[in-house]
């Protein structure tokens, strides 16, 4: 992703970003990105997703890895018990990503 921004010229103004992609039974897709003002241009292996607007839920999830599926679960439950309509793009900043979180506790 490094390479392609930079042989566009263009720079990152923000986060780095995680999204998830379609999920399939208890394993989650993701994919990496970077946020910057606009201009890039697609290729074969790197595409542009814009974040939506709006408020946002996250969870903080402490524990094993593999337990990231079902807090994501958990999250879109009290989202949808809450009733917040979910967006067609999900996505954290990496650090946000990169922090132990708690779904022990069964709640966002």
């Amino acid at each position: 992703m490094d390479a392609a921004l930079a042989a566009q010229a263009i720079e990152k103004i923000g986060s780095e970003v995680m999204f998830s992609l379609s999920h399939s039974g208890d394993r989650i897709r993701i994919a990496a990105g970077s946020t910057i003002t606009g201009g890039f241009r697609a290729s074969d292996s790197v595409t542009v997703k814009e974040i939506p607007g709006g408020r946002a839920a996250h969870l903080r999830l402490e524990g094993p890895y593999r337990h990231l599926s079902h807090a994501w679960w958990l999250l879109m439950a009290w989202a949808a018990e809450h009733g917040q309509e979910q967006a067609s793009l999900h996505w954290c900043p990496t650090r946000t990503a990169a922090v132990r979180a708690t779904a022990k506790h069964g709640r966002p």
